[in-house]
């Protein structure tokens, strides 16, 4: 369906392509189990990002790397704001 985000080789490299509150975002698609570009595990990827945007249940590439560390100094510097009123 027209909008719903689009899925693009480049280089030997396949991308999906979507938008998340206006904002467009961009990412590698996915590689088969042998770690080859795959058009078809892109399509499912994409198709995957759909659904969870559509569900309120979207989570950005960005957030998914996010270590334990990184969680801990945002918790630490909540706390800090919280104290500080």
């Amino acid at each position: 369906m027209r909008g719903d985000g689009r899925v693009y080789q480049r280089g030997g490299l396949w991308w999906i392509r979507y938008y998340v509150r206006g904002k467009q975002v961009s990412e590698p698609g996915g590689f088969d189990g042998r770690g080859a570009p795959k058009e078809e595990t892109a399509r499912k990827k994409l198709k995957a990002r759909l659904r969870a945007i559509y569900g309120d249940r979207y989570v950005s590439p960005k957030t998914e790397k996010m270590t334990v560390d990184d969680v801990l100094d945002a918790y630490v510097d909540h706390l800090k704001l919280k104290t500080a009123k």
